[in-house]
């Protein structure tokens, strides 16, 4: 959009007395009363009000009328125009196992029974599975026979976003009083939590959109994947396999941010290829090959800033940095430097860092996710 030549209450009152005086001095030979409170300047500031008014309003059409510049609802409807809209947040899911120390009675797990991890931070409800032998439509729960001291049951998260996406172990708390049962874990991770698409990564998937309506294209099968659900990322090699080796397979790398995406996300993103890959050409879609690091370095705090509270912020910076390097992406010794020297002004010299123990970078490369495995700052 063209920048906009905008004027202000006052630029406009100002405008309409110059021309006013400017006339009147022309016919009249005389100066006009423009002082705060006359008639002709409260006359000029009721026009300058409705003038302000119109300015905002069209403003405003401009701004919903593209999609460049349009916002929330307002994007919504322009893509959905288009036959596109935004990805909706997805709640995460899996399971847990709850456990007693005297199973000498039958124990009843209820459908929505409340678990918690143990900071808090995530909840879940216990979900329905008809397909589960312990389950029992007319008493809505699970019933777990006496004599038996642990029984795992599916859960989904009660908000949706990628935070409820969980490390195995932590939900530990019952937020519901079950009788007969007396902990609750989780043996693997909650996944699928996503949050929903953002007005940015609406904006840059509409592009794709447009470019897609041509199928077949590198762009177009990009597009596919990323739309399977929000937060996706993805890489495609034409005419290489997996393994690097050169052959009729192009090969789509896929990733949710974390390294290792779950199968069902890898079974979705292969559909979403075989719906917009050309005749004759194979493709295979996987997930990364993950690259893990250590990274260490050297830090001088300034006097007068407390050294171990920056070299705790600058360790949880550059985790962070590494942890969120994009798919296909590499990792920088300088810029670890950077990311460190940004921290605060405390940090005053930054040395020794190494990747690995060494002292090159990390290369890019399609295939490969950086992830953090040691942080260490002295």
């Amino acid at each position: 959009m063209s920048n906009l030549t905008l004027r202000t209450f006052t630029s406009l009152v100002q405008g309409q007395a110059a021309a006013m005086q400017g006339r009147a001095k022309l016919t009249l030979n005389r100066t006009l009363d423009f002082s705060a409170g006359s008639l002709i300047r409260s006359l000029a500031e009721a026009n300058s009000s409705i003038a302000l008014w119109l300015q905002a309003e069209i403003v405003k059409v401009l701004l919903r009328t593209r999609a460049r510049t349009s916002e929330g609802e307002e994007l919504d409807t322009f893509v959905e125009d288009f036959g596109l809209s935004r990805l909706q947040s997805v709640l995460a899911s899996g399971s847990v196992t709850f456990s007693r120390l005297t199973p000498s009675a039958q124990a009843i797990i209820p459908i929505g029974a409340e678990v918690e991890t143990v900071d808090g931070t995530a909840r879940f409800v216990v979900a329905a599975d008809a397909s589960n032998p312990a389950y029992n439509s007319v008493l809505s729960g699970y019933v777990v026979p006496a004599g038996v001291a642990a029984y795992t049951v599916p859960v989904v998260a009660t908000v949706s976003g990628s935070k409820s996406n969980v490390a195995a172990g932590t939900i530990t708390s019952l937020r519901t009083v079950i009788f007969h049962i007396d902990t609750v874990t989780n043996v693997g991770a909650t996944i699928n939590g996503g949050t929903q698409e953002s007005d940015a990564a609406l904006r840059t998937r509409f592009v794709e959109y447009i470019q897609s309506l041509a199928r077949a294209t590198v762009g177009a099968i990009l597009f596919a994947v990323r739309s399977v659900r929000a937060g996706i990322t993805a890489t495609m090699i034409e005419f290489e396999n997996p393994e690097g080796i050169a052959s009729d397979i192009c090969t789509v790398t896929v990733d949710d941010g974390t390294g290792y995406p779950a199968l069902d996300l890898i079974v979705a993103a292969r559909a979403a290829v075989e719906r917009y890959r050309p005749a004759g050409v194979r493709f295979v879609a996987v997930s990364p090959r993950v690259v893990t690091t250590t990274v260490s370095m050297r830090v001088t705090i300034a006097d007068g800033f407390d050294a171990n509270d920056l070299v705790g912020k600058v360790g949880t910076a550059v985790k962070a940095h590494v942890d969120s390097r994009a798919l296909g992406l590499g990792l920088s010794l300088t810029r670890l430097s950077a990311v460190a020297y940004g921290v605060s002004q405390g940090v005053v010299n930054v040395s020794d860092v190494r990747i690995n123990g060494g002292t090159a970078d990390v290369v890019g490369h399609p295939r490969q996710k950086v992830i953090s495995t040691v942080v260490t700052v002295v």
